[in-house]
């Protein structure tokens, strides 16, 4: 999931808050203001940052308190908590371990998700934007040094550092690649995981961050440009470009729609078939971040400490 240091998007959060987008913000069609109902509301610690699903349960990084916490979504309870060295941030899941980034100590750790004890810690020498995990391999993007780190979870240690080049910030592995987000030169890179050679690139509006994948549903979170940006996959090329306001964040594809959360304190759900069908809701500033888990969608308050479920239909 996609994951970033706190300190940092305070910082990026307030300029854009206060800078905005001199883009307009019409849409095709009125905007609904709609909550989703609320499935649950998870107390996990201090700064929520990332999740993950894996063995049955829902998995939360607390960045402000040092852990990992266990969600089980049957009861919607926290079962097991779990510290992890200092300010974690980003996890992603393979066959029975977790991945997290711990951004204080720029390392990676692999926790055994069935005894929660940490197997194997990879120092990464760079702070880590985000981890993700797919073809086999876990990425991770180093957000100074523009490196894109492989790992072969088997072996538990760096099989691959691809130089991307810029600041480097979100990734997503799928819809045929790994795509990296170069913040710092309004940039997408899509990596062959074949090759580990860069096979494409995709210029954005400005400063892009996050992903959303899910089959051939490529998203982009344009932060200083207030927009989402559709990539088509197989050309990568920008295929739809949607106004949400200011700073969109960390974004999700779930129940057939496109979930954006934004600086504002709104949560727009977009109709990824056709982006004229929108709906918004309000929300504390503080949720950043939007990812399905267990059927659901779950927003984390990175500014305090809840968790919420919410029906994504």
């Amino acid at each position: 999931m996609n994951r970033r240091p706190f300190a940092a998007l305070l910082a990026l959060i307030s300029c854009l808050a206060g800078c905005g987008s001199s883009a307009s913000h019409s849409q095709s069609a009125p905007l609904r203001l709609r909550r989703p109902h609320v499935l649950a509301t998870v107390r996990v610690g201090y700064q929520p940052c990332a999740l993950t699903e894996a063995q049955g349960a829902v998995w939360v990084t607390d960045y402000g308190s040092n852990q990992v916490v266990r969600i089980d979504p049957a009861t919607n309870r926290v079962t097991r908590r779990i510290p992890v060295g200092t300010t974690p941030c980003g996890i992603a899941a393979t066959a029975g371990d977790l991945w997290v980034a711990d951004v204080g100590a720029e390392t990676m750790q692999r926790i055994d998700a069935a005894t929660g004890r940490v197997t194997r810690e990879i120092p990464l020498g760079d702070q880590i934007w985000d981890v993700q995990a797919g073809y086999g391999s876990v990425w991770a993007t180093g957000r100074n040094n523009g490196v894109v780190y492989r790992i072969d979870p088997r072996q538990g240690r760096i099989v691959k550092r691809i130089h991307v080049g810029g600041r480097l910030s979100g990734l997503a592995a799928g819809a045929g690649g790994v795509w990296v987000a170069v913040q710092s030169k309004d940039e997408v890179r899509r990596i062959d995981p074949a090759t580990d050679a860069i096979t494409a690139t995709v210029r954005t509006r400005r400063a892009p961050v996050w992903f959303a994948v899910a089959g051939t549903q490529l998203w982009v979170s344009d932060q200083s440009a207030g927009v989402v940006q559709r990539i088509d996959p197989s050309t990568a090329r920008i295929t739809a470009t949607v106004h949400t306001g200011p700073g969109p964040l960390d974004l999700g594809l779930a129940g057939g729609s496109l979930w954006v959360p934004n600086s504002a304190g709104l949560l727009w759900r977009l109709g990824t078939g056709s982006p004229a069908s929108i709906t918004r809701s309000r929300w504390p500033a503080g949720i950043f971040v939007a990812q399905p888990a267990a059927g659901s969608l779950w927003l984390l308050d990175y500014g305090g400490y809840r968790v919420w479920r919410i029906s994504a239909s």
